[in-house]
């Protein structure tokens, strides 16, 4: 049956059934990935673009390429729920003047998760140590790990921020730590895991 739909008010998103295949320039090696589909409803734009996963951060940031490709965002986007678990043509006359505009900041996906601060003032995030004030070891703090940061909460105030490190760091350095000045205890200023530190407990 068909359906009409208002300019603006829907986009259809889902991932196809079918994966795509690439391959890496570099390596000659040839890798499964999703595709993810967006169509508007009024004129049946389309969107198309190739993710690694099916996973939420795949997803949502799927949809921030998808508003920012579309300048505007429309009034919903339904999901296929049968099928959902988790290539771009000229813009449309139809759709594009009724899209909602986008807000001045980029949304950036982020993960949480709680965990307890060790004894040193440090946390362990995705296998690296990162410090928070020293006042918060033994707390419970909320983490928010985004894809360049990592944002350490307590009793919902943010109370350190800080550069993540890439994923290739960890693999060669897993374990590895990173303390801020501003978080150690004044007395503990001149031996924040510094070479004289080490070599004043090495006898």
């Amino acid at each position: 049956m068909r359906q009409v739909h208002k300019a603006g008010e829907k986009c259809f998103v889902d991932y196809s059934g079918n994966k795509l295949t690439i391959v890496d320039r570099v390596t000659g090696a040839r890798v499964e990935v999703e595709l993810f589909v967006a169509v508007l409803g009024a004129s049946n734009y389309t969107y198309a673009e190739a993710t690694a996963t099916q996973r939420s951060a795949d997803w949502i940031a799927s949809h921030v390429r998808l508003i920012e490709f579309l300048g505007g965002a429309p009034g919903a986007f339904v999901p296929d729920p049968d099928q959902l678990k988790s290539g771009v043509v000229v813009a449309s006359r139809l759709d594009r003047p009724e899209l909602t505009a986008l807000p001045r900041d980029r949304f950036i996906h982020g993960d949480w998760s709680r965990a307890t601060v060790k004894l040193d003032y440090h946390v362990n995030v995705d296998h690296h140590d990162y410090s928070v004030p020293y006042q918060r070891a033994t707390d419970e703090v909320w983490i928010r790990l985004a894809a360049a940061t990592v944002e350490v909460f307590y009793k919902s105030k943010r109370c350190v921020q800080c550069g993540r490190r890439r994923i290739q760091d960890w693999r060669r350095r897993s374990g590895s730590c990173r303390t801020l000045v501003l978080a150690v205890p004044r007395p503990d200023l001149a031996s924040v895991r510094s070479a004289a530190f080490v070599l004043s407990h090495a006898s």
